[in-house]
């Protein structure tokens, strides 16, 4: 199969790049082109990078003679085979000779596809992750599986808090093309696992959002900015999607942290955006409270004056005249009062509008699927970011709440397998140990020893 990508080759442009969007009141700081580390912490990129299972190429990398066209279907593996379906659907998309970071035009004039194929992609890509990882949470008891499950949606909008204008309320953020959902298969009557679709307990939760580029022309000046500015919002609702109100008001929510993976194209980025807590909480308690510094509301020689008690009144003065003028007491706001504590507020307001931070939000650089070593990385960082979510150490509120088990740290008592003597299921059979205690050649050993014991 020959891929679009075939004959343009174009050199990566090395350097920072970063660009500012604005989403409401909140400004974000989108830097381009970050190494995994600045998205998922440094050991389980080294968990996944020496996992032999991800080395293996796909059908449309293979040079030998049983990946051609020709070869009868039964002699290929699953796996080819569910590859080669989803490149079909991958090339029938949109091509863009230049990245999402930049402005272009789609090259195939005549779409088929629409954005089925890119969500095929994130499926097979997770689900290979999970049956040749194992990256999959079970509950003590053995009856609650957790695990990920891409799921196209249609006519899903976010929705993030507008707290500018005259009625500040909830605004409708932009399509997704599909979410890659929290899958918890919970059964208390049934032993086998996985728990059947059907049985009582099982619930989708919507955790990473898919966005994908559906316009053909994107040669605008602002196209950039608007286009990174919609990913925004959609890291914005989704953390508002997973959010529980707090019992009292102006409690500070904990961080979170949100992730997107977006398509332009055949080209696949991941996305991660930090939220400290005060910023969450302003914009989940619906308001925004600006206190004012403690500043003299007047001078002590006017307050002294105003509140002077020396002159006595005698008691045989004739009692003054009564006047249409209001008596304002220490405690009443007089109209300079009033004046300087409102100049305070605007003050107070514009200084904290210009010292306002912004939020990082790092972008890995952009992997062609189409490139056998873009393809790879992409199955890497896919699967090391399902790694860091089952772990346990992530600021997901969705994912904290039903994680039931301890956190597992990737590195206590892991062993390096050699990829020749192995078949590279290193990940699983670490997974394997902590919940069983043994790997799977002690089980091996075990029910030999056994079996011998009972011959003899």
């Amino acid at each position: 199969m020959n891929s679009p990508a075939s004959d343009t080759s174009q050199p990566r442009e090395k350097g920072e790049r970063a660009l500012e969007c604005d989403v409401d009141n909140l400004k974000f700081k989108v830097f381009f082109d970050q190494p995994g580390d600045k998205l998922i912490p440094l050991k389980y990129l080294k968990v996944i990078a020496r996992t032999a299972s991800l080395n293996r190429r796909p059908w449309l990398f293979k040079k030998d003679e049983f990946c051609r066209d020709d070869v009868v279907q039964p002699k290929r593996s699953v796996r080819d085979i569910e590859y080669k379906v989803v490149f079909r659907a991958l090339k029938k998309n949109l091509y863009f000779r230049k990245g999402v970071f930049h402005n272009s035009v789609a090259e195939n004039s005549q779409i088929h596809g629409r954005i089925t194929a890119q969500t095929g992609i994130i499926q097979r890509l997770s689900k290979e992750a999970d049956s040749l990882l194992s990256v999959h949470r079970s509950s003590s008891n053995l009856k609650c599986v957790l695990r990920l499950d891409p799921t196209l949606v249609s006519d899903f909008k976010h929705k993030f808090f507008v707290g500018k204008g005259v009625k500040p309320g909830w605004m409708h953020g932009p399509w997704v093309a599909g979410y890659l959902m929290l899958e918890r298969s919970l059964c208390p009557d049934h032993d086998d696992l996985p728990a059947d679709h059907k049985c009582p307990g099982h619930i989708n939760v919507p955790l990473i959002p898919i966005d994908v580029t559906k316009s053909r022309r994107l040669e605008t000046s602002g196209a950039v900015q608007k286009r990174f500015r919609k990913k925004c919002k959609v890291l914005l609702g989704s953390v508002m999607l997973n959010l529980r109100p707090l019992p009292a008001r102006h409690q500070e929510q904990p961080a979170q942290e949100a992730f997107l993976i977006g398509f332009h194209g055949s080209k696949l980025h991941v996305m991660r955006c930090h939220f400290p807590g005060q910023k969450v909480s302003e914009v989940s308690s619906f308001d925004s409270i600006i206190v004012p510094p403690k500043i003299p509301l007047c001078d002590d020689a006017e307050w002294e004056n105003e509140n002077d008690t020396t002159d006595v009144d005698e008691p045989n003065s004739p009692s003054p005249a009564v006047s249409n003028t209001p008596l304002y007491l220490p405690g009443s706001p007089t109209p300079k009062r009033f004046f300087s504590h409102r100049l305070a507020r605007i003050l107070v307001k514009a200084e904290r509008a210009e010292r306002r931070p912004r939020l990082r939000v790092d972008v890995t650089r952009e992997y062609d699927l189409w490139d056998e070593e873009d393809f790879l990385g992409a199955a890497k960082i896919l699967a090391a970011l399902q790694f860091y979510l089952f772990s346990g150490k992530t600021e997901c509120a969705m994912v904290n709440r039903l994680l039931h088990t301890y956190p597992v740290d990737p590195e206590d008592e892991w062993t390096d397998h050699s990829d020749e003597d192995s078949d590279g299921d290193d990940v699983a059979d670490y997974w394997r140990e902590k919940r069983f205690g043994c790997s799977l050649n002690e089980s091996k050993g075990k029910v030999q020893a056994s079996s011998e014991q009972d011959w003899s």
